[in-house]
C-alpha cells in the first residue's frame, strides 16, 4: 500500500531520528520514530491499528523517557534502513518481517525499563 511518497517521508523521519540521536534529544529521536512507523499505520487504512497505538504510544514514549535508560542507537537505525529498502523493492512480507524485528526491539527496551524500574525500588 505505500507508494513513492510514503517512501520519501520515511527516509525523512529517519533522517531526523539520524539528527536528533546525534544530539542526543531523546523527545526528538522518538518523535520521529512515531512518524516513520505512523507511515505504516496510516498506509494500512485500518483504524482500529490507528486508534489502538496512539494511546499505547504516548504512555510506551514516557515510560522509555522516564527510565533515562540509553537511546535507542546503531541497531534501530540499521531496523529502519532495512525496513526502507525492503519497502523500496515492493516486497511486503520481507518488509513486514522487518518492521516486526524493530517493534519487538521497542518491546525489549520497554522490558529492560521496567525491570530497572522495579530493581530500583525493590
Amino acid at each position: 500500500r505505500l507508494v513513492a511518497g510514503d517512501l520519501k517521508q520515511l527516509r525523512h523521519e529517519n533522517d531526523l531520528k539520524v539528527a536528533a540521536l546525534s544530539a542526543r534529544d531523546a523527545r526528538a529521536a522518538y518523535a520521529a520514530d512515531d512518524r516513520f512507523h505512523g507511515v505504516f499505520v496510516e498506509a494500512s487504512g485500518n483504524p482500529m491499528l490507528l486508534g489502538v497505538l496512539h494511546t499505547l504510544a504516548p504512555r510506551l514514549r514516557r515510560l522509555l523517557l522516564l527510565s533515562g535508560g540509553p537511546l535507542p542507537g546503531r541497531r534501530s537505525l540499521a531496523q529502519h534502513e532495512a525496513i526502507i529498502a525492503r519497502a523500496g523493492a515492493g516486497d511486503a512480507t520481507v518488509t513486514a518481517s522487518a518492521v516486526r524485528e524493530n517493534w519487538l526491539e521497542l518491546g525489549a527496551m520497554v522490558e529492560r525499563s521496567l525491570v530497572a524500574h522495579y530493581d530500583a525500588t525493590s
